[in-house]
């Protein structure tokens, strides 16, 4: 029996920036469900439920980074990982991108011989996203160390200090990365593009919630609830290899799920304070 190739959606109203760049991502061994629509991508994405969404940033409404949120929000899709895709070259730009809940963002056209490692990244990754989202822990304490070691040294190739592989633990990831000579907010996000987790690189007070702990254990803990613009209560944390912590976040939570994202150690205490 052939096995499924993995499918990844693919949203842009111009039809022909779509047929003329799905070949290079099919050729590797994906397939691509092209939309044309982006009114009707949420739903399609819901049905579908690919391993990556890759979304156009300027569109009729929805545009992407809208639906982008929309896809985080829903939990039939919150688990997708998106790649936002744009002409537009700027921090603001990218910024946006990330706080919308993007776990990339690669500029337009699509050159498929640069964005494929980008997707395998996204890809292999992604089954260890689902088990720190959904609390289905490895019984192998140090596997997902180890991984992470292998994609952070990946990502800071280049850096003139670069840390030891075996110095790392699970409690003392941003001791190490910051040593190594990787700024805290940095290694942030690339705990949260390791995990396919939402990065947060701050918060409107008002949304802050202490309800669920207190401010000196969050603090402790670099953790922080705060409430989603829907209404929801979610969470950040700092590290989410932190298994009792999540553990803990689940009980308080109760069996309606919960949403996790990833925030520096000094974003959280930012929001904490005062």
């Amino acid at each position: 029996m052939a096995i499924a190739k993995p499918l990844i959606v693919w949203v842009d109203d111009t039809a022909e920036n779509l047929f003329s760049q799905v070949w290079g991502i099919e050729n590797a061994g994906y397939r691509v469900l092209p939309v044309s629509e982006p009114e009707k991508a949420l739903a399609i994405i819901k049905e579908k439920q690919p391993v990556l969404a890759l979304l156009d940033v300027v569109m009729p409404h929805p545009g992407g980074y809208e639906l982008c949120r929309q896809l985080q929000a829903d939990p039939a899709t919150s688990c997708i990982p998106v790649i936002l895709l744009s002409l537009l070259d700027s921090r603001k730009n990218m910024d946006e991108a990330f706080a919308a809940g993007a776990v990339d963002y690669l500029l337009k056209p699509l050159d498929s011989a640069a964005a494929l490692p980008v997707l395998d990244i996204r890809l292999k990754t992604h089954a260890l996203w689902l088990e720190v989202n959904r609390g289905h822990y490895s019984q192998q304490a140090d596997s997902q160390v180890a991984a992470f070691v292998s994609y952070a040294h990946n990502r800071i190739a280049g850096q003139a200090v670069c840390p030891v592989a075996q110095n790392y633990r699970r409690d003392n990831l941003y001791e190490v990365l910051c040593a190594g000579g990787v700024p805290e907010d940095r290694a942030a996000r690339q705990i949260a593009e390791f995990f396919r987790l939402p990065y947060l690189h701050r918060f409107e007070k008002e949304y802050v919630s202490t309800r669920a702990f207190t401010r000196e254990f969050s603090l402790k803990n670099s953790v922080l609830g705060f409430r989603a613009r829907s209404g929801e209560v979610s969470f950040a944390v700092s590290n989410p290899l932190n298994k009792e912590l999540l553990r803990r976040i689940r009980r308080e939570a109760g069996s309606g799920g919960v949403s996790i994202s990833i925030a520096s150690p000094s974003a959280i205490a930012a929001a904490l304070a005062g």
